[in-house]
């Protein structure tokens, strides 16, 4: 998952093994920062102007390897890190944690893709929304919305992409119960919403179409 070629910016921290996973913690090291660009404006008005200015923001990353399965991997970012993660994961993954969850009613926000008609994309907002209305066409990329068991989930909203953004009272120790509790909700087949989504093809499908291809370049 962290190639060194790849995530150069980040520097390897401590492992920690608790219960069926190993926690490795990579932090932004010897960050340079960027210019403040309106900062040369304003230089009169610095006591002491001799001295470079830079804003440095951290970040950090969190692997999660599952030990008896080291094909599972989980990655929780920290500040900007998601940015250098997106062509990494798995892709629909917090949509598809949704559609098994969460609460349709309570979507406050949506962002699709349209595949018919005259707009290509759209972000929705809501003070109410009506279940399962959907157009034509449409393929949702982003939802917002709550979880149905906030017991287990927390009561907050939860942001679902690729990715899944949680805002919940756990300690870092208590990730590999919430994690295997991820792992346990994505495998259920009795989904709570039918949300239209972009699917892969399947491998028939492709070659089906492969062969179409071949067939039309002879022609």
């Amino acid at each position: 998952m962290i190639k060194k070629n790849k995530f150069c910016w980040f520097k390897k921290q401590k492992t920690k093994t608790i219960e069926n996973y190993e926690l490795t913690f990579f932090f932004s090291d010897n960050v340079k920062g960027n210019e403040i660009w309106w900062l040369k404006t304003y230089i009169e008005f610095l006591e002491n102007k001799d001295h470079d200015k830079f804003n440095i923001f951290h970040y950090g990353l969190l692997i999660c390897k599952k030990i008896e399965d080291k094909d599972t991997i989980f990655a929780i970012s920290l500040g900007k890190s998601h940015f250098y993660l997106n062509q990494y994961i798995q892709t629909n993954f917090g949509i598809d944690l949704a559609i098994r969850m969460a609460n349709e009613k309570t979507t406050l926000l949506k962002k699709s893709r349209f595949f018919a008609g005259v707009k290509k994309q759209e972000v929705s907002s809501y003070g109410k929304f009506i279940k399962d209305s959907y157009e034509a066409g449409e393929s949702v990329e982003h939802i917002k919305l709550k979880a149905e068991d906030t017991e287990l989930w927390g009561s907050k909203n939860i942001i679902f992409a690729d990715s899944v953004q949680l805002e919940i009272d756990r300690k870092p120790e208590d990730l590999p119960k919430l994690l295997s509790k991820i792992e346990e909700t994505i495998k259920i087949k009795d989904l709570k919403i039918s949300l239209p989504k972009i699917e892969p093809a399947s491998e028939e499908i492709n070659k089906i179409l492969d062969l179409q291809i071949i067939d039309s370049l002879k022609t």
